[in-house]
C-alpha cells in the first residue's frame, strides 16, 4: 500500500507535491489547504449550520477552536434579521433602504413607500 517497489511508483510522501500541482493547474498558487477549510466553514455557517456542527465536520475536538468562525455566524444572523425587517416593513407599507451613507448604515432605513430620502429610526 502507498506505492514503493511493489507498484513501481515512489512511496507516498504527503500531499505537498499533489497540492502544488492542483494549485498550479487551477492557477491558484497562493491558496493553502487551511484556506479551503476556512472557506468550507464559512459556507457551512452561511448555509445556517451551527458552530458545533461545523466543528464536528472540521474534526475540532475543542469548541473553542471553532469559535474563530463565530463572527461569520453573526454576519449570517444580521443578514437574516435584515431580510425579516424588509418583510415587516413591506407589511406595514414601508420600504427598507440601506444606502444612507451615515455612520449607522448597518441599521435599516425605513421610509414610507414613495417617500424618498425620509428615514424613520
Amino acid at each position: 500500500m502507498g506505492g514503493g517497489s511493489e507498484t513501481g511508483q515512489p512511496p507516498y510522501q504527503g500531499i505537498g507535491k499533489v497540492w502544488r500541482e492542483v494549485r498550479r493547474e487551477a492557477e491558484l498558487e497562493d491558496v493553502r489547504l487551511h484556506d479551503l477549510r476556512h472557506s468550507f466553514a464559512s459556507f457551512g455557517i452561511s448555509a445556517g449550520l451551527s458552530l458545533p456542527v461545523i466543528g464536528a465536520l472540521l474534526g475540532h475536538k475543542d469548541v473553542s477552536t471553532t469559535q474563530r468562525y463565530a463572527h461569520l455566524a453573526n454576519d449570517t444572523a444580521r443578514q437574516a434579521a435584515d431580510e425579516v425587517a424588509g418583510v415587516v416593513a413591506m407589511g406595514i407599507g414601508m420600504t427598507v433602504a440601506n444606502d444612507t451613507g451615515s455612520d449607522d448604515a448597518d441599521l435599516p432605513n425605513l421610509c414610507p413607500a414613495g417617500a424618498a430620502g425620509a428615514s424613520i429610526r
